[in-house]
């Protein structure tokens, strides 16, 4: 095992890191052009491979729920590189799947395995850097990480047309495999394991002490109306557009403007971040995603007049705030729990992951019965009002502390 410090090494790190974290959104993102063929070879309609994405974030949230106190106690670098393995061997076998059950299950694995690196990176980076240097590696890497929906239907609509749909989950095979010959080359245990003993104990006290934070917890109910909405975007998004009569191909580049986005929010929360307070920040972070929750519900009413361009501006909008939310305003709430960087990491991670799940379920349910367009604005509304009222009570909370 590596005993490296890489307080002098950040860019190294700061790479690493970002392989790490762009693992799991990539493999959320990029067998989506190929629901068709899957559900062809499969003999199963399109929607009920969209169960898909149920498996995997039922792992992803299961993952989070337990990894975070765990890696507090016993370190980073073996759960960490246990997971990468195991994603490589789940990602493989659901290249060789030949029913949906298996390929499910599979899916369901991939998810477990994925939510470790979800929870660990960010630990990582404020475990082996200083501050501020690992704030500004988080800043670097989660542009990176939500580039995934811009680049990865592309990536995946290529490998589709070239090999097939199985070779989509055979790269990520392969990319797993990177990440973990990466990481057990360049990432060093970063963080020291507690001693053995009251291991249950420590981990309920570590739940316990976050869930009486208020400033914690109306956090991370922001962070999660922030991140469904993103993904009840992404779920919805093709649907609309195969709807306004665009070709698969052309709907894995409508996820550019939306990428670009995210990268123009994080550009700004990084501005703000030198000067501005975490008040500030949050607050300014939710007006933007406020106004682009209003102007996509809106699409969500008014629908085919406002066209493709109406819905990829709010979109993009929406995620501009997303990228101040989920780069600096997270490091910044993490960065206030330094005994419990794992478990506020997986907390936050699994909240997230639960929460888009029901959401995104929810929707699905409400496309089975409504216009594809107006489930999206139900849904995008309840965002919106989780949001708010998480705002008010963050607002609250830092006045009480502060006063």
């Amino acid at each position: 095992m590596p005993e490296i410090s890489l307080a002098d090494r950040p860019a190294r790190l700061t790479a690493c890191l970002a392989l790490i974290a762009f693992l799991p959104m990539l493999s959320s993102d990029l067998f989506l052009p190929a629901l068709p063929a899957i559900a062809s070879a499969l003999a199963v309609s399109v929607a009920a491979t969209q169960r898909l994405f149920d498996s995997y974030f039922a792992g992803l949230a299961l993952s989070l729920l337990v990894c975070g106190p765990l890696s507090d106690r016993h370190g980073r670098r073996r759960p960490l590189l246990a997971a990468l393995a195991l994603h490589a061997a789940a990602s493989l076998a659901m290249a060789g799947a030949h029913d949906l059950a298996t390929l499910s299950a599979c899916r369901f694995a991939q998810g477990l395995a994925s939510g470790i690196p979800v929870a660990l990176w960010r630990s990582i980076a404020f475990d082996a850097l200083p501050l501020e240097a690992a704030t500004r590696a988080i800043s670097v890497v989660v542009p990176v990480m939500v580039g995934s929906p811009a680049l990865a239907p592309i990536v995946g609509e290529w490998i589709a047309a070239l090999a097939g749909w199985r070779a989509i989950f055979a790269a990520l095979a392969g990319v797993g495999a990177l990440a973990f010959a990466l990481t057990w080359g360049f990432v060093p245990e970063t963080h020291r394991p507690a001693p053995s003993g009251g291991a249950a104990r420590q981990w309920m006290s570590s739940w316990l002490a976050l869930a009486r934070s208020r400033r914690f917890v109306s956090f991370c109910a922001l962070a999660c109306a922030a991140y469904a909405a993103y993904f009840l975007y992404l779920f919805q998004a093709p649907l609309l557009l195969l709807a306004l009569g665009y070709t698969p191909r052309a709907i894995s580049y409508a996820y550019l403007p939306v990428t670009a986005g995210f990268v123009l929010g994080s550009a700004v929360g990084r501005r703000l971040a030198p000067r501005a307070g975490d008040r500030a920040i949050v607050t300014a972070g939710t007006a933007l995603f406020a106004a682009g929750a209003v102007l996509l519900a809106g699409w969500g009413v008014a629908g085919r007049p406002l066209g493709a361009a109406g819905l990829l501006l709010a979109a993009a909008l929406l995620v501009a705030a997303n990228g101040t939310l989920l780069t600096i305003g997270v490091a910044r709430t993490l960065a206030r729990f330094p005994l419990l960087r794992g478990t506020s990491s997986a907390l936050l991670g699994f909240s997230q992951a639960a929460v888009t799940a029901l959401m995104v379920g929810r929707m699905s349910r409400l496309n089975e019965v409504l216009p594809q367009a107006r489930s999206l604005s139900i849904m995008i509304g309840a965002c919106l009002l989780l949001a708010m009222a998480a705002l008010w009570v963050y607002r609250r909370a830092i006045s009480d502390t502060s006063s």
